[in-house]
């Protein structure tokens, strides 16, 4: 008898029920990090949640180590896959094939790059013997190490004098070095002009999304917009042209899924906090099934076999 009365008193402390009446609408863009990120901490009991979204996210790590994998988006929503879509801000407004009226809902906006990345890099193709890898960042840089992992030939290229900036001064110097070891070939200052090889491929970046380039992030990740604050419209990821938040750091897949879940918990919990940015622990693939391991801030780095941040990334995101 104890059972039967007190576990159902219990669960509706602990876990509040809602009415259809009671649940508000949410108006999710984008398939990308920020949007599984906020989708992976929403209460689903709470809100009603449309996933509006062009099927283009691609894990950029699994293009370079398991092509053949993409991230799922499997959770029991209402998805429609839209390749058009125009947003009005003033007059809460979505435009798909028709005219979606959120003024009474909150919208979710991760619409990520402009310039899809399946658009430049998908996979390797290992047909070739000799390669120019366009932009020597992180994901090119990484190609790099795969291509030369298969005793490829490789000659990066980018427009900056001075590249790597991004890592620890210690992990730049090293990742140096092993491009003397592994005869990765460096041209800094220099734009890639059809130089003789077997395969060209390209890591040059992108630019965030043009529909939200009149976009400001405010500190709670929120949309100012000529000079006028919405508090139901959430954006952030690779879409954010501007911000208001210091020191923020790039955009990275973990400030992209940090800020979905930070959004995620304010809304279950009905409050409004600013986003704190995080120094997040970072890896790069540096060659041989090893990666370096790094945190924002600290000259430091370690090299772990690549086989242990394939097994975080799935405790961490339900996939690599």
């Amino acid at each position: 008898m104890f059972k039967l009365t007190f576990v159902p008193l219990l669960n509706k402390i602990c876990i509040p029920t809602y009415t259809e009446s009671e649940k508000r609408d949410v108006c999710l863009l984008g398939q990308g990090w920020y949007a599984k990120g906020f989708m992976d901490n929403i209460n689903k009991q709470k809100f009603n949640i449309t996933n509006i979204y062009e099927n283009k996210f691609i894990n950029t790590a699994q293009c370079i180590r398991k092509p053949e994998k993409i991230i799922p988006f499997n959770y029991d929503i209402k998805s429609i896959n839209k390749t058009i879509l125009d947003i009005d801000v003033k007059n809460q407004t979505i435009f798909t094939d028709t005219a979606i009226d959120v003024s009474n809902s909150i919208v979710i906006c991760g619409l990520g790059d402009h310039v899809p990345v399946k658009k430049w890099v998908t996979a390797i193709d290992l047909s070739g013997q000799t390669y120019s890898v366009v932009g020597a960042g992180l994901v090119g840089t990484e190609i790099a190490f795969k291509l030369t992992d298969e005793d490829k030939t490789v000659t990066l290229f980018d427009g900056l004098t001075s590249t790597h900036d991004f890592l620890p001064p210690s992990l730049k110097k090293y990742v140096l070095n092993e491009f003397n070891k592994k005869n990765i070939t460096l041209h800094t200052n220099r734009f890639y002009n059809k130089e003789p090889c077997d395969k060209v491929m390209f890591a040059t970046g992108s630019r965030p999304n043009t529909l939200t380039q009149n976009w400001i992030q405010t500190d709670k990740l929120c949309l100012k917009y000529e000079n006028e604050i919405y508090n139901n419209i959430y954006f952030g990821g690779n879409c954010v042209w501007k911000t208001e938040i210091e020191n923020i750091g790039a955009p990275t897949a973990q400030l992209a899924y940090d800020q979905g879940k930070h959004v995620a918990t304010c809304l279950n919990d009905d409050c409004s906090k600013p986003y704190a940015p995080k120094n997040f622990v970072y890896t790069m693939y540096v060659g041989d099934n090893c990666n370096a391991v790094y945190m924002n801030g600290y000259d430091r780095f370690i090299i772990v076999p690549s086989c242990f941040i394939d097994m975080y990334h799935r405790y961490k995101y339900g996939s690599i």
